[in-house]
């Protein structure tokens, strides 16, 4: 089961650009990963493989991985980024982090597997949490892992990030997931 969320989005988005960058080396694990910047003047800008594919399903929605799992031919890694306008949001942060797992994640069937915690993205506070789901070997549904990032840009938009995985590749992947979360930069 992948987990791609599909939510509402962002007004009069100008185009976004996506380019090579020569390398991005992370200092938690020396891996050195080769990126492409994907920025957008007046929502968010990060850095995702240069092997992976961006692709835009709707406004307000991002999604990032390899080609073969994007358009749901193959499990894999895969980053799904939803921008939910001021007017949207539950309350605050907090609110849309807890909306967003009950609607989401948990009623998919996904459980915790490290409790929500503070996160800082791009200088802001932000929430975490690390979640897995079973799977079903009968009926060939496939054991993911899930890292789910919130955080609010200066206007007051939340942005999810959710990073999974099937399980037996979620280790491989861990580092390309923290490399995008840690290379956020709200424009907004």
């Amino acid at each position: 089961m992948l987990f791609l969320i599909l939510v509402a989005g962002c007004n009069n988005t100008p185009p976004a650009t996506t380019s090579d960058d020569p390398s991005s080396s992370s200092t938690e694990s020396g891996i050195e990963v080769r990126v492409k910047q994907y920025t957008n003047e007046s929502a968010l800008d990060f850095q995702h493989p240069s092997d992976w594919i961006l692709e835009i399903p709707r406004q307000g929605i991002i999604a990032t991985g390899p080609q073969q799992t994007v358009f749901g031919n193959e499990a894999g890694p895969l980053v799904t980024i939803l921008r939910v306008p001021f007017g949207e949001v539950h309350g605050n942060l907090e609110g849309e982090f807890n909306h967003f797992l009950d609607f989401g994640p948990k009623r998919d069937g996904y459980e915790v597997k490290i409790p929500a915690s503070d996160i800082e993205v791009d200088g802001r506070k932000g929430r975490q949490i690390r979640m897995s789901f079973a799977g079903d070997v009968e009926n060939s549904i496939i054991a993911q892992e899930a890292w789910i990032v919130a955080a609010e840009a200066n206007n007051g938009v939340v942005y999810l990030i959710s990073a999974t995985a099937p399980e037996e590749l979620w280790s491989a992947n861990e580092i390309l997931f923290k490399i995008l979360v840690n290379s956020l930069k709200f424009n907004e």
